[in-house]
């Protein structure tokens, strides 16, 4: 049966005995998932079955991934019925000691390999736990008994998760949460283990890339783990895998992402030139470092109201220990730093409060991008504070030390006050919450590099853009620009919008809902000149 999830209130009874293959006293785990390797003509799909046992009488909300299909439910004994909800969830009675299952098919096609995706191909695959399994919808700190077994994977697969290395079949006691987060890839490649002070780190590559040299990467990747773990003193991963493969873009395209799960890290690169090492070596360090700020550091918030610190701070110490390794130089520091300045300071959420960055908070939108700027610039202007004092990074280490050590249970302001001082923690911290515009310091690096302000071009898109992120509207739209000669029309609602405030020269794309409809618009802006700050070398500038 193939679920339509768009009926409600459909309720089935299932009158089946024993046909799972196992007796009421059989099953000693909570869940228990059997992923089904096809191959061949059908190598894109994958046969799941989501087993749980009930401990009493009770109803349960089940959640089924995104891609579905050919479902069926089977109890072991008696009848069992289930109410369809909304969000491909089911409402399941249960009673103590019978046994579901729930059976069904993955099948996705990706040919271009988007990390948001899973991938499931002949000789490679890659998919999130919480784009695979079938969960019950309940309190995600609940832990579970939980066994995974992997069958008909072909011998020469090599396979990795977040608890183990090729093992097929393997039990484990978690969160729905935490299980929500876990990765499986693998296929017909191989996979490189160094040691980190005894601990392995298991490193998975599917691709080749003219941009680093394979030895080169594992040598960057002992030494920023290394640092990462010597400058927060926790070597506390008894396991940890690196997972590189290539994404199959079209031609003339390039991209890096990366995202970091319990114990992975998952990168996704596109082929590009040598001088995009740095950039790469950077982003590594990056997400690596959300191992703690993110995952071990869990501060309990609204969603964008601490995201100064889990992407502001964390891309700050990604960059300074990718520096430290000396696998990138300031130059290349420098360079990425001037592009962060370049996007704070034309951003139209510049001086926009901590509040209103929260409410608009989307990781990926000007307001979710602000917050990264923000948090990097301001802990380089409180670095060179300390710098200048004879302390350097010390303080601010030791202050990611303790709430490391209190874990949720942390006053960020009480800590950063008692490290780095009260009058920097607190002009900080106004910055922060008020949104006004961070004033620079005049030079960086110990006096190397000098401020100097700089004339550039911006788009200028030809209406509100705080209004675009915030309330999905087009408002304040300037008669005859661009925009309103591509069919915009002023109050017009927006479903989706794609734009990049870094590149004057690329176009915008607007979706908007067009008489119940989604319509797709696009239009090159016009530019507009600005004067920004930029830091420059002092022998570059001693040259021109």
């Amino acid at each position: 049966m193939k679920i339509n999830w768009m009926l409600r209130s459909l309720i089935i009874g299932i009158i089946l005995h024993s046909p799972i293959g196992y007796t009421k006293t059989s099953q000693i785990h909570d869940l228990i998932y059997k992923i089904n390797y096809l191959g061949g003509a059908q190598s894109n799909c994958l046969d799941i079955s989501a087993g749980i046992r009930g401990n009493q009488n009770e109803t349960i909300k089940i959640k089924f991934p995104e891609y579905v299909n050919n479902f069926s439910l089977k109890a072991n004994e008696g009848n069992i019925s289930y109410t369809l909800l909304e969000n491909r969830t089911i409402l399941v009675s249960l009673k103590p000691n019978v046994d579901m299952e729930a059976n069904y098919q993955i099948c996705v096609d990706n040919p271009i390999r988007d990390n948001e995706r899973p991938i499931i191909e002949e000789e490679f695959f890659h998919f999130a736990a919480e784009k695979l399994l079938a969960v019950p919808d309940v309190d995600l700190e609940t832990v579970y008994k939980i066994k995974i077994q992997l069958n008909n994977f072909p011998k020469n697969f090599s396979i990795a998760t977040n608890h183990n290395i090729n093992k097929r079949e393997y039990e484990i006691e978690t969160s729905v949460e935490q299980l929500s987060r876990s990765i499986i890839a693998g296929g017909n490649i191989d996979i490189r283990t160094i040691f980190i002070k005894e601990k392995p780190v298991h490193i998975l590559m599917n691709g080749k890339w003219a941009m680093f040299d394979v030895n080169e990467l594992i040598d960057y990747l002992h030494k920023i783990i290394s640092l990462q773990r010597d400058v927060l003193e926790d070597h506390h991963f008894p396991h940890f895998v690196l997972i590189f493969y290539d994404n199959k873009l079209p031609e003339g395209e390039s991209g890096v992402v990366g995202s970091l799960y319990e114990n992975v890290l998952s990168m996704v690169i596109t082929d590009g030139k040598p001088k995009n090492k740095p950039i790469l070596f950077g982003l590594i360090s990056h997400e690596l470092f959300h191992a703690w700020l993110g995952n071990k550091i869990r501060i309990s918030r609204p969603q964008g109201d601490k995201q100064w610190f889990f992407e502001g701070v964390n891309d700050f110490y990604g960059w300074q220990l990718a520096l430290e390794t000396g696998m990138i130089s300031k130059q290349d520091y420098l360079e990425y730093y001037n592009k962060l300045l370049k996007e704070y300071m034309t951003s139209p959420f510049r001086e926009s409060n901590n509040q209103e960055i929260a409410a608009a908070f989307k990781l990926r939108n000007p307001a979710g991008r602000l917050v990264m700027f923000r948090g990097h610039i301001l802990f380089m202007e409180m670095l060179n504070k300390l710098d200048h004092r004879g302390q350097f990074r010390k303080p601010i280490d030791t202050a990611l030390q303790e709430i490391l050590e209190n874990a949720s249970d942390v006053n960020l302001d009480a800590i950063f006050r008692k490290h780095v001082g009260k009058d920097i923690w607190d002009e900080t911290a106004a910055m922060i919450q008020s949104g006004k515009i961070i004033s620079l310091s005049p030079t960086l690096f110990s006096n190397e590099v000098k401020l100097k302000n700089q004339t550039i071009e911006i788009p200028d898109v030809g209406f509100n853009l705080k209004s675009l992120v915030k309330e999905k509207r087009i408002r304040s739209l300037v008669k005859n620009s661009p925009a309103s000669k591509a069919g915009l029309k002023e109050n017009v609602k927006i479903i989706d919008y794609g734009l990049d405030l870094a590149n004057p020269q690329s176009n915008v794309y607007i979706t908007l809902e067009d008489k119940g409809n989604a319509k797709t618009v696009s239009f090159k802006p016009e530019t507009a000149k600005r004067i920004i700050p930029q830091y420059e070398n002092k022998s570059s500038q001693q040259n021109t």
